[in-house]
């Protein structure tokens, strides 16, 4: 299905792909100078998911969710011994259980694609808390005391605060540590106390640099910017010249910033900027260094309204040339005139030193102001006054082109299959077909009859494949359960039997003969958790079992 991209963040990886058409849109605005840049796209096809690596998690049989991420997942379970509930840890990505304990002290912390948990416990002599942080692995993380020694667990009166100021970084027991998904680490940076007594949240962040924007207490605006690197040391620091007429700070890729002062000037003021709504402004645009702090006005005839850095940004599909460096929306101002009207307004690529590159929001002809578009795969789908185009990466322009449905390998319009240059692949619907349900790179499709409805597996351009049971005497009805698998459903007398595939229509072996639930996935590694009950022969009862698939 396609994907509805909202806010101007989240196309960013998209839209600075195209920049490379900009060129053929010098016309588009006189108000600027359009340069064209050159996109490196890297793509991946896409590939079947068609992993028979099923297990079931036989530590997990029996036990409940009781909370988790894609990554760390919390079960638990009544122990008759105990009377009282057991509980572990179950790290998704590595198959194992890493921890259990008998007591409801874990804490699983997340941020992003990082995990790890807390456990606390508390001495009913002394009233202290005990807590101790482990990492995705399991492993104790241990943190640095005031002497400097390396400590397993943290004591005090409450338990420890414990906050994830970035996606990476995180502050425990007066430390700051860093948390890498890629190798699963914890690394202490330093201990808080030793970079000083102001509250630390990092407002902003990026490949080089963190950024704090400390607040004036008495009138609580931004009084200006501490930037810190790496490892969080002070690197340089800048105060605003006057907290009310400032807009920004905007950060650029390469970690400076920019910000814009705008004072109010008398009706009489020869000296001004621009004029908006009758009055007179003046307007200062700087951009600070982030490695000295050292602010150097620029000429820049816009205001600006929202700044985005491009990050470099890798995935399963797409890796973006480092040629691009920030995204803006800008108002212009012509004739000491600031236009703010929705026509006026332009989505530019920007450089680091405010050099306008060229228009976002007029890549192809009669392209609709605006830049909330529709993704599909790794290519746009850009609305013009008349149509809906189809729109590569670099820019080139397929066609106009309607989607009721789309997966990795087809585009569905009208029931007919149509592949990414929008050539036909296959007319279903001329063959009395109805979609039932996208795979992830194919298909299941329906037959309606006369006594009975047929499902087919439709994949690679070959023709439908009737899903049918082992024994002919069955009736067989198709199961939808993820974009990976399916199932079909065998009906007897006796009892009802539930037998699974992948998309390439391979039989997974290890799955139960019970209906199946996907309950938690890992995207970015492949394997997905699948829960079933299942019948006990000791207790005569049902009880959860866990089943892992990996691609």
């Amino acid at each position: 299905m396609k994907k509805r991209i909202i806010t101007i963040i989240a196309i960013v990886l998209a839209v600075a792909c195209l920049v490379c058409v900009l060129a053929a849109c010098n016309s588009a605005s006189k108000a600027i100078k359009v340069k064209s840049a050159k996109i490196k796209i890297n793509y991946v096809e896409p590939t079947v998911f068609a992993s028979s690596n099923v297990s079931e998690i036989t530590e997990l049989a029996g036990w409940n969710l009781a909370g988790g991420t894609d990554v760390l997942t919390k079960f638990s379970k009544y122990n008759a011994t105990l009377e009282s509930n057991t509980y572990l840890v179950y790290n998704l990505k590595t198959n194992s259980v890493i921890v259990e304990a008998t007591t409801d002290d874990i804490v699983i912390r997340t941020s992003g694609d990082n995990a790890c948990f807390t456990r606390s416990k508390t001495d009913l002599v002394t009233g202290k808390v005990t807590t101790t942080l482990y990492d995705m692995k399991g492993n104790v993380v241990k943190y640095k005391d005031a002497s400097g020694a390396d400590q397993e667990s943290f004591v005090g009166e409450d338990e420890i605060e414990f906050e994830f100021l970035t996606s990476d970084i995180y502050e425990y027991a007066d430390c700051y540590y860093r948390l890498d998904p890629d190798s699963d680490t914890v690394t202490f940076i330093k201990r808080k106390s030793d970079m000083s007594d102001y509250e630390y949240s990092f407002n902003a962040t990026n490949d080089k640099y963190y950024y704090e924007m400390p607040h004036d207490e008495e009138w609580n605006l931004i009084s200006g910017v501490f930037v810190f690197n790496k490892n969080l040391d002070l690197v340089s620091s800048y105060y605003y010249e006057s907290n009310d007429s400032m807009v920004g700070p905007y950060f650029l890729k390469n970690g400076n910033f920019v910000i814009q002062y705008v004072f109010d000037q008398p009706d009489s003021a020869e000296e001004y900027t621009y004029i908006s709504e009758g009055k007179k402004y003046l307007m200062k645009t700087v951009v600070v260094n982030a490695k000295n702090g050292k602010a150097t006005e620029k000429k820049f005839d816009y205001k600006i309204r929202n700044l985005w850095a491009n990050e470099q940004e890798e995935d399963d599909e797409v890796t973006v040339s480092k040629s691009i460096e920030n995204i803006a929306r800008l108002y212009p101002i012509k004739d000491q005139r600031l236009l703010t009207d929705s026509n006026d307004r332009l989505y530019v690529s920007l450089s680091n030193s405010l050099k306008v590159k060229g228009r976002l929001d007029k890549m192809i002809d009669n392209q609709t102001v605006g830049t909330d578009f529709d993704t599909i795969k790794d290519m746009l789908l850009i609305e013009t006054k008349t149509s809906t185009k189809l729109v590569t990466t670099k820019g080139k322009v397929i066609g106009d082109v309607e989607i009721d449905a789309s997966n990795n390998s087809y585009i569905v319009r009208n029931g007919k299959f149509y592949d990414y240059n929008l050539n036909l692949v296959y007319d279903f619907g001329k063959d009395d077909y109805t979609l039932e349900r996208m795979l992830n790179n194919g298909a299941i499709l329906r037959k309606e009859n006369e006594t009975s409805t047929d499902y087919y597996l439709y994949i690679n351009g070959t023709d439908p494949t009737k899903l049918t049971s082992k024994s002919a005497t069955l009736t067989v009805d198709y199961v939808s359960v993820s974009r990976y698998i399916y199932a079909l459903k065998s009906t007897t007398l006796e009892k009802t039997t539930y037998t699974y595939y992948n998309e390439k229509g391979e039989e997974l072996s290890g799955l139960p003969a019970t209906v199946i639930a996907n309950v938690y996935g890992n995207g970015r590694d492949q394997c997905y958790i699948y829960s079933a009950s299942v019948p006990n022969a000791t207790t005569a009862m049902n009880e959860t079992h866990y089943y892992r698939i990996a691609k």
